[in-house]
């Protein structure tokens, strides 16, 4: 599992990397654009360490959100400064807050799947 977390996590900094390059060259880059799912993540860890939520190990599918929401935003993060003139910083401290949530409600609301 810990194999696993560390692939996604590279997978998650190399298919957002070319949207942090873009917003790099274009002067509109925040230093947490890379890792938006990283702070989710360790809140998912915490909660299901804690017992929190659905226990089975079919319950890992959650990660997989986690991880797809945080490419999915890293790329909306550079469309919207890019279109709308946001500043960077506090746009992506919102999108990690969003994921967070996410993060949340997955462990909150998930019902325990089969494995």
């Amino acid at each position: 599992m810990t194999l696993m977390m560390l692939v996604l996590v590279v997978v998650t900094f190399a298919v957002s990397f070319p949207a942090w390059q873009v917003a790099r060259r274009q002067g509109n880059d925040s230093p947490w654009m890379l890792g938006l799912a990283l702070p989710a993540l360790l809140v998912w860890v915490a909660l299901t360490a804690s017992g929190y939520g659905a226990q089975s190990l079919s319950n890992i599918v959650e990660v997989f959100y986690l991880f797809a929401g945080g490419i999915a935003l890293s790329w909306a993060h550079l469309l919207l400064v890019r279109h709308t003139g946001a500043r960077p910083g506090p746009t992506a401290l919102w999108m990690i807050a969003g994921l967070v949530v996410m993060a949340i409600l997955l462990r909150t609301f998930m019902p325990v799947l089969p494995e």
